[in-house]
């Protein structure tokens, strides 16, 4: 069965893989939203607060 897995899925995917051009663009676009979505979410954990908030927070202060 490897040997129908592309080169660099072999032993990773169950099947015969990513089979055209569209495949491709879906995976690399799908890995890019998870990679894209740990580091936001690493980066409000850290640090959640910002100036932005700050900001917020000052105008809804009553003086």
């Amino acid at each position: 069965m490897r040997e129908n897995q592309p080169k660099g899925f072999a032993g990773v995917t169950h099947g015969v893989g990513p089979g055209g051009a569209f495949d491709y663009v879906m995976l690399y676009g799908s890995i890019a939203v998870v990679v894209v979505t740990l580091m936001l979410f690493f980066r409000f954990l850290l640090r959640p607060d910002n100036r932005r908030n700050q900001a917020r927070r000052e105008q809804l202060t009553f003086r």
